[in-house]
């Protein structure tokens, strides 16, 4: 255990002395499946507005102001079409697309998106047709219906396939993958997941490739067989960190802990290593307390597995008090029971 869990462990420690899991992406999130790149050099005014509105409406998004992302990108697209970018006009439709669905307004989404395809079509841009079939899949998925999704989705890799596109191939056949395994057919799922982790690898696609291994850690997870799901999240966590992404490195980690956990006592040292992945990358971080919480419940949870009551109990405190601070009703009540039962041992 290395330096920073002795001192965190001394401090809650003394402090007592004195469920929930983060649900994982179905299909790729939008900043994974949207075509970007840089909009060009170009010094020309016009250029200059046009892209300016692009980064203003991704920051409105990010803020959570989607409808004001939303006219931003519209005055994008009349920018970039006075340019004659029609590349550019594609990915805020995308954009547009996805971030309606997230709102659940599904007709303005489905018209965005397809607006992107006939851009695509127009422009002869057949990557650009690649992410345009698999976003309209992924809103079908979202909607629930999977045999939309399943064309759509088969669409998309008949296009890649036809331009040798490994990305547009791995993305497309995780998406496929997220369709069977919708359906309960998890073998083929697994075939799907497999072929598009390897072509995500060829293709250089480090956040795609640890999108689709997560989700095949998953899916191991969720048929119960915890020896394969440490082998995916493993090879996920790996592609994770070398992209820099936290959130799926974080989404790798809790896989691994679950694993571990589910694989027994056998693997104390390595689900000690699992965590102090996580303290590292959770506890110095103030900008998110939902997963400085669940790091601090699995330190509990840990520690009562150990029998080291006292710390779980601080540790679970900690967690606790995040909770309420995020009004986390599912986490506090979890959490209470916890120490509630660990209370009852104590007397």
């Amino acid at each position: 255990m290395n330096r920073q869990w002795f001192g965190l462990v001394a401090t809650t420690t003394a402090i007592a002395l004195g469920v929930g899991w983060p649900l994982p992406s179905l299909a790729d999130t939008i900043e994974q499946q949207l075509d970007i790149r840089p909009f060009g050099d170009a010094q020309s005014r016009d250029r200059d507005v046009a892209d300016q509105l692009m980064r203003l409406g991704n920051q409105q998004r990010l803020d959570g102001n989607y409808l004001q992302a939303i006219t931003t990108w519209y005055h994008a697209i009349d920018a970039y079409d006075r340019l004659g970018d029609l590349s550019a006009i594609g990915i805020a439709y995308d954009f547009i697309g996805l971030t309606y669905a997230d709102l659940g307004r599904y007709t303005e989404a489905e018209d965005a998106l397809r607006r992107r395809l006939a851009v695509s079509v127009d422009n002869d841009d057949l990557h650009g047709q690649v992410f345009g079939w698999n976003n309209l899949g992924s809103l079908f998925l979202q909607q629930g219906n999977l045999l939309a999704a399943e064309d759509s989705f088969n669409e998309g890799l008949d296009v890649a396939e036809s331009i040798e596109d490994y990305r547009g191939i791995g993305l497309s056949l995780s998406n496929m993958a997220v369709v069977e395994r919708a359906r309960g057919n998890y073998r083929d799922a697994i075939k799907l997941f497999e072929r598009a982790g390897a072509f995500r690898y060829a293709g250089g696609d480090l956040l795609g490739e640890a999108n689709t291994l997560n989700n095949l850690g998953d899916l191991y997870t969720q048929i119960n067989q915890p020896g394969q799901a440490l082998g995916a999240y493993g090879l996920a966590l790996r592609a994770a960190e070398a992209a820099g992404d936290r959130r799926l490195q974080l989404h790798s980690l809790n896989g691994l802990y679950r694993a571990y956990q589910a694989l027994g006592d056998d693997y104390r040292f390595s689900i000690e290593q699992v965590l102090d992945q996580r303290v590292a990358l959770t506890l110095n971080d103030s900008t998110d307390p939902f997963q400085r919480m669940i790091t601090y419940r699995q330190l509990g949870e840990f520690f009562e597995s150990q029998g080291e009551i006292a710390t779980a109990e601080a540790f679970y405190r900690r967690s606790l008090e995040i909770a309420r601070d995020i009004e986390d009703k599912q986490q506090e009540a979890f959490l209470s029971n916890r120490l509630s039962a660990l209370q009852r041992l104590s007397e």
